[in-house]
């Protein structure tokens, strides 16, 4: 299976001034049979199984490719295309390197990538951050942010006749919506109701009321959450307790900041947070577990009981698997599309919380789904 997904760049074919390809010094595992290029959070969960498959020389220079375009762009971008630089996608290459870790007990790889991976870290706190008011606190957490005044390159007509669509003549409002449809790509979720004013538009304006950047996302913070623990741990594999202490402090500040920002006390639900509303979104959405995961809480208590029960629930009226969000809007990261990343996500969430049975559940109805329908 997986040589029908590892490509590899023949680098003296690559025309960098006629070619949209970013060069690529590796091997690579691609997130379909159509694609001939690489993207960023899809290598995270190609990674699970290519180091389960034990394919260690394949998963280690995948990763290098990202450490390559980290090197030399700042961040990894949302694909391995020219125009894809003005994006990034969720950051996962800590985890990545983490995993490689777990499976290869290559500390001299870790030492390599310890630099690249803190300077991706400094480019989502530089270009991402975001101060949130709540209980008479400013709390420090980030969202998905893209300063762009142009349509998408491979998306052109669609965002400019989306921001016609917006406004006639407006020229502000136009920039507003590249900037934000822009960023919705940057998450992964292209596209959802989960970055919109208007969730209950019809589903030919719903877009039009795109406002990606107003959203702080529970699955973002939790990721850099993640990242920031990764760090620490590959640290202290590299010797370094001062910096392995930095990360973790990082780490334990945004735990509290998502808690106090994003987690509904009542139900045990993590939600996004609007900041023109000032308030959580309330619309559970597959993200809403991602902090269950990421916390790592090995332990199950009556709240957490109720949310994998309410997972259970909705699971009892999508035979397909966990959707995206529980609205049917017509994008694909709404309901009823149930996408791999987010069920593995409820996997993880559901294992690190005891709830095994539900894990399980989860597994057998993707694999009905994809193998099965």
């Amino acid at each position: 299976m997986w040589g029908q997904l590892v490509r590899v760049q023949d680098l003296s074919r690559v025309c960098p001034n006629c070619s949209s390809m970013l060069e690529l010094k590796h091997r690579f595992v691609v997130p379909g049979g159509r694609f001939v290029e690489p993207y960023y959070w899809d290598t995270y969960f190609a990674l699970e199984g290519v180091l389960r498959s034990g394919l260690h020389e394949l998963a280690t220079e995948s990763i290098r490719n990202l450490l390559d375009l980290v090197t030399k762009h700042g961040f990894v971008p949302n694909g391995a295309r020219v125009y894809y630089l003005s994006r990034s996608q969720p950051p996962l290459l800590a985890l990545m390197v983490k995993l490689h870790y777990e499976f290869t007990h290559d500390a001299s790889f870790v030492c390599e990538a310890l630099p690249v991976l803190r300077r991706e870290h400094d480019y989502w706190m530089d270009k991402h951050k975001v101060n949130v008011h709540v209980s008479n606190r400013v709390w420090e957490l980030n969202r998905y942010f893209v300063d762009i005044d142009v349509p998408r390159p491979e998306s052109y007509s669609d965002d400019y006749e989306l921001a016609r669509n917006v406004s006639s003549s407006d020229e502000r409002r136009w920039t507003q919506v590249y900037a934000d449809i822009t960023a919705a790509a940057e998450s992964g979720w292209d596209f959802s109701s989960r970055w919109v004013g208007e969730p209950d538009a019809p589903p030919e304006r719903l877009l039009q009321t795109i406002r990606t950047r107003d959203v702080v996302p529970v699955d973002l913070n939790a990721i850099l959450y993640q990242t920031e623990m990764a760090i620490a741990e590959l640290a202290a594999v590299s010797n370094d307790p001062a910096l392995a202490a930095d990360f973790w402090r990082q780490a334990e500040t945004r735990h509290e900041a998502i808690d106090a920002v994003m987690l509904d006390h009542e139900s045990g639900l993590y939600f996004d947070y609007i900041l023109s509303d000032q308030r959580q979104s309330r619309d559970f959405t597959a993200a809403s577990l991602w902090p269950y995961w990421a916390f790592n809480a090995t332990h199950s208590d009556q709240q957490t009981d109720s949310v994998f029960n309410y997972v259970n629930h909705i699971l009892d009226s999508n035979p397909g698997g966990l959707p995206a969000t529980l609205r049917t809007t017509g994008q694909q990261w709404d309901a009823p599309m149930a996408w791999p990343p987010q069920q593995y996500v409820a996997m993880q969430s559901a294992l690190s919380t005891n709830h095994t049975h539900l894990a399980q559940r989860v597994a057998q109805m993707y694999v009905n789904s994809v193998f099965c329908a």
